[in-house]
C-alpha cells in the first residue's frame, strides 16, 4: 500500500541519515573553521580516533596569522590502557597535571598529527618552518633523519607547487619511526625514535607550538576515560 511505501521510505531515510552520521562525524576546529573527522586511518597507521584540535598561529608583526589547524589522534584503546591511571581523575585534575602530557609522550601508543592548512604557503618555506620546530628538540642527535624528513615532505609538496589552502599533512608516530603523508598519500618514513620523539614533542611537549590542541588533547583523553 501507498501507507506502507512512503513508511518504508522514511525509515529507509532514516538510516541511511543515521549511517551518513556515523560515517562523515567530524568536529570544527574553532580558531579556523576546518573540520576534522573524528575517526582516520592514513598510511602507516591503524584506525585512530581524534581527541582534541588546535590552531598553529604565527606572528607577523602586530598580528598573528592562522597557519594551519591541527588534530590530534591516537590509539583509543591503547591510549586507554596506558594511561589507565588518570581514569578516576575529573577534566579539571587532568588538565592541571603537568606531568599527564609527559607521560603521554612517552607511552608507546600511536600518537598522530594532522595538519591542513589554513592558507596558502610556499613549499619550502612551509617545509623550512616543520622542520625548525623539530629541529631544537632533537637536541642536536640524528639530524640525518631531519634532511629525510625536509627531503620528502619538500618532494611531495613541490607536486602541488606550494602547501595549498586545505592542503592535509598526516605524521604518523608509532614504534616505526615517523610516517609522512600529504593529502593522505604516503610520502615516506623515517625509522627514527629520536625524530618521532621531536616531532611528539612539537605538539604536546612543554612550548608546544599550539597551545590550544595541547589542552585540548588533554580535555579529549579525560572525556575517553
Amino acid at each position: 500500500s501507498r501507507f506502507h511505501s512512503a513508511a518504508n521510505m522514511k525509515l529507509l531515510y532514516l538510516f541511511l541519515s543515521l549511517l551518513f552520521g556515523i560515517i562523515s562525524s567530524s568536529v570544527t576546529e574553532k580558531a579556523t573553521g576546518i573540520t576534522f573527522l573524528d575517526q582516520i586511518k592514513l598510511p602507516g597507521s591503524s584506525t585512530a580516533t581524534l581527541v582534541g584540535t588546535g590552531v598553529r598561529s604565527k606572528k607577523l608583526g602586530p598580528a598573528a596569522v592562522k597557519v594551519y589547524a591541527v588534530g590530534i589522534y591516537v590509539d583509543r584503546v591503547k591510549a586507554l590502557r596506558e594511561l589507565a591511571k588518570y581514569s578516576k581523575l575529573s577534566q579539571k585534575e587532568i588538565a592541571l597535571k603537568k606531568d599527564f602530557c609527559e607521560d603521554a609522550m612517552s607511552s608507546s601508543f600511536e600518537k598522530i598529527f594532522v595538519l591542513k592548512m589554513a592558507r596558502k604557503v610556499g613549499a619550502e618555506k612551509m617545509v623550512s618552518a616543520l622542520a625548525e620546530s623539530v629541529r631544537p628538540r632533537m637536541g642536536g642527535q640524528g639530524l640525518d633523519a631531519l634532511t629525510s624528513f625536509e627531503t620528502i615532505l619538500l618532494q611531495a609538496v613541490s607536486k602541488e607547487g606550494a602547501a595549498n589552502k586545505g592542503m592535509q599533512f598526516g605524521f604518523v608516530c608509532s614504534k616505526d619511526g615517523l610516517c609522512v603523508s600529504v593529502d593522505g598519500k604516503q610520502a615516506g618514513t623515517i625509522n627514527s625514535e629520536t625524530l618521532r620523539k621531536a616531532m611528539i614533542d612539537v605538539y604536546l611537549g612543554k612550548d608546544a607550538v599550539s597551545p590550544s590542541a595541547k589542552a585540548a588533547f588533554a580535555e579529549g583523553m579525560s572525556k575517553m576515560f
